[in-house]
C-alpha cells in the first residue's frame, strides 16, 4: 500500500525536491503552497502524512496546524500526522 503524503511549502525548490525524493520511495504526493491550500485540501481529503513548512507567508505552519487540529476536532476527524 503506497503512502499519501502531503507537502506544504511556500518554495517551489523544496517542493519539487520532496516530491521527486517520495515518488522515488513509490510514495503518492501532492503540493500545496500554503496553509490555506492545505486547510480547504483537507476539507475532501485525508492523506497519510503532512510535511510543513514552519516558515510561510500569511499564515506559518504553527498557525495551520492549530487550525487543521481545530477543524479536525470539529468535524470528528482522525488526527493526521504532521511533521514540520
Amino acid at each position: 500500500m503506497n503512502c499519501w503524503v502531503v507537502v506544504v511549502d511556500d518554495e517551489i525548490m523544496s517542493l519539487t525536491n520532496a516530491k521527486i525524493i517520495l515518488k522515488d520511495e513509490g510514495m503518492r504526493v501532492d503540493r500545496l503552497r500554503s496553509g490555506r491550500d492545505l486547510l480547504k485540501f483537507m476539507t475532501k481529503n485525508k492523506p497519510d502524512l503532512i510535511l510543513m513548512d514552519v516558515m510561510m507567508p500569511e499564515m506559518d505552519g504553527f498557525q495551520t496546524y492549530h487550525k487543521l487540529r481545530q477543524y479536525e476536532e470539529e468535524t470528528g476527524r482522525k488526527r493526521t500526522p504532521v511533521i514540520f
